[in-house]
């Protein structure tokens, strides 16, 4: 039985429901914790996700400025290249040097841009395709050769602004604008390179094409493009002034560098603007996933601190139960009924220390109610023993007294009884009635009062004989 009950107290233990009380609140406490850590550990890895991905944007955009100036570079070369004066040779092997400047500038910042594949390629791309204008013999390259080659460079750069813009979270409108604006840039470069060749009779017709396309760059940039209304209407003055020149045959060079400066002051307020606003949301992101990891952190700690203090206030109470109920039980109340029986005073119930009203106050007053019922009834049962006891002692008593003048009125017929058989009869009445007294003192016994079996007496020989 003890093995097998042994056995069944292993077989509980190995359960859930005969897990202790800590270790089931542990578990219950735990799973929702451990939820609410990994929801919290994603939404954290989500803000530094998209602050990683805003950071990289901003630094995406650095790669515009170098791409922008190596275009430039380029267009400045091929309109010195349509010239045969010595001052246009002297320009193009300045721009050729500052294209291979550019160039260089242009690799250390793809290096760190941390460009995507498709971004990498169309840098990639570009360089691929401006080495010919790189080399010891771009002096030497022909007209028509420079304007193919600033042709792909500036849809290389314009592709290159799309993949910027298509990898951003939001797509910003200025890149767009940026890309028109390359493109206006283009045409006027187109303009100045016809005008200064010998064929620009032949050719209006491409110069009056150029001229549209300029247009229609400067209509779509112009309202477009914040706080730059002052040079899109300079750009679509002069570009009506070009178109005139050229109609009236007069063009020389079309205002020359000069005729740029609006362009240039485009770009770069878009540039800035872009990167101005790029790098802020970088900020927020980073400061809105620092915030929110913080929050998160908070949050959980004060998850924690809750449910470790429910989890105490609900723990404590019940210890404070569970070792008074075993304080009753094992100790206290033992004491109380071996007090109660040897006729003492019981000491005062001591009530467990628990005084909250709710199910874990009422279970310990219900176990304070228990000790002190079973005290009263302890007392109840003593006081009812005392009186049985009374009433034994008191028939004992009186049966002794009856019993003691019959054994002396007995004792008197003896000694003056001469017949031997009444004698005979006095003497069995006299031993029926010592038989009687030791049933009274049975009694007394019985009801623990002291009699002559457990006093001091004296015996005569006489009632040693009749005994």
């Amino acid at each position: 039985m003890t093995q097998d009950a042994d056995q069944a107290r292993q077989g509980a233990a190995s359960t859930v429901a005969g897990w202790p009380l800590r270790r089931k609140m542990a578990l219950a406490l735990a799973i929702p914790l451990l939820l609410a850590a990994v929801l919290g550990g994603l939404r954290v890895e989500n803000d530094y996700a998209d602050s990683r991905s805003a950071a990289s944007s901003a630094k995406q955009v650095t790669i515009i400025q170098p791409a922008v100036d190596y275009l430039i570079s380029a267009e400045t070369a091929m309109v010195a290249a349509q010239s045969d004066s010595a001052a246009s040779q002297g320009d193009l092997i300045d721009a050729i040097s500052d294209i291979s400047a550019n160039a260089d500038t242009l690799v250390q910042a793809r290096d760190s841009a941390d460009l995507t594949d498709l971004q990498a390629a169309h840098v990639n791309a570009l360089l691929d395709l401006s080495q010919g204008i790189r080399g010891d013999d771009a002096e030497n390259l022909g007209p028509a050769t420079w304007i193919a080659l600033v042709r792909q460079l500036e849809s290389s750069v314009s592709q290159l602004i799309t993949s910027v813009n298509a990898a951003q979270e939001t797509p910003e409108p200025r890149l767009e604008q940026l890309s028109q604006t390359m493109s206006g840039r283009l045409s006027l470069a187109m303009q100045q390179g016809l005008v200064a060749t010998s064929l620009a009779q032949s050719g209006s017709q491409e110069l009056f094409s150029e001229i549209g396309v300029e247009a229609a760059a400067i209509d779509r940039l112009a309202g477009a493009v914040a706080g730059a209304e002052a040079q899109t209407a300079e750009l679509r003055t002069a570009n009506t002034r070009h178109a005139s020149q050229i109609r009236d045959d007069s063009a020389t060079n079309l205002d020359g560098r000069d005729a740029y400066a609006p362009y240039d002051q485009i770009t770069d307020k878009l540039l800035k603007g872009v990167t101005a606003s790029l790098n802020e949301a970088a900020s927020d992101a980073q400061r809105n996933a620092l915030i929110g990891a913080a929050l998160t952190l908070f949050a959980l700690a004060v998850a924690v601190a809750v449910a470790l203090y429910i989890a105490r206030s609900l723990l404590d109470p019940i210890g404070k139960v569970r070792e008074g109920a075993l304080a009753v039980a094992r100790h206290r109340l033992p004491d109380a009924v071996a007090r109660i029986r040897s006729g003492q005073e019981p000491e005062p119930i001591k009530p467990i220390d628990v005084t909250t009203n709710e199910e874990i106050g009422q279970v310990a007053r219900a176990v304070d109610d228990l000790h002190r019922q079973a005290i009263h009834l302890a007392s109840g049962e003593a006081q009812l023993r005392q009186t049985v006891n009374a009433m034994f002692v008191t028939l004992s008593r009186r049966s002794n007294s009856l019993v003691n003048q019959q054994l002396a009125q007995i004792e008197r017929l003896e000694h003056d009884e001469e017949d031997p058989k009444r004698l005979e009869s006095l003497f069995r009445l006299d031993h029926l009635a010592s038989r009687m007294r030791r049933t009274a003192d049975s009694l007394l016994i019985l009801a623990d009062a002291p009699n002559r079996a457990a006093g001091s007496f004296s015996l005569t020989i006489g009632e040693a004989l009749q005994a």
